[in-house]
């Protein structure tokens, strides 16, 4: 069996209700050494299914678009980034469907209209460029 990236493991959530319940999680490394953890989803119960399902997952990505695996690039542009955000069957796409979020083809079609906004005011500048505050 090929070792896996993901690894899985159970903690201890709080509900607003007072009541502790243990919840499946995995975590992996990226390349920076820092360890990024995700829940499993509250359909998941044991250890098996928490296996199970990491085992669907795709690998961490590598592409340079800032997934985990990738250094920072800060010399790449807003468009870079956004150009395959809200595309149907694109791995931005498959990523949201895999967090059960919505891919309805109404929220798609409206998405990718204000992508298309952002891509034409800021889709040149290079992310250093961008400040935030």
């Amino acid at each position: 069996m090929p070792k896996l990236e993901y690894h899985a493991f159970r903690k201890p959530q709080k509900l607003k209700s007072g009541k502790t319940v243990h919840r499946w999680y995995y975590y992996y490394t990226d390349s920076s050494g820092k360890k990024i953890q995700k829940s499993c989803g509250t359909d998941v119960k044991s250890r098996q299914a928490a296996e199970d399902y990491i085992r669907t997952l795709p690998q961490p990505a590598t592409d340079g678009l800032g997934s985990s695996k990738a250094p920072h690039n800060a010399d790449l542009t807003v468009g870079e980034i956004a150009k395959d955000m809200f595309v149907p069957e694109s791995s931005h796409i498959q990523r949201r469907q895999q967090l059960k979020k919505s891919v309805s083809d109404e929220a798609l079609v409206s998405n990718r209209r204000f992508v298309k906004h952002i891509m034409t005011a800021w889709g040149q500048r290079s992310l250093r460029t961008l400040e935030f505050g």
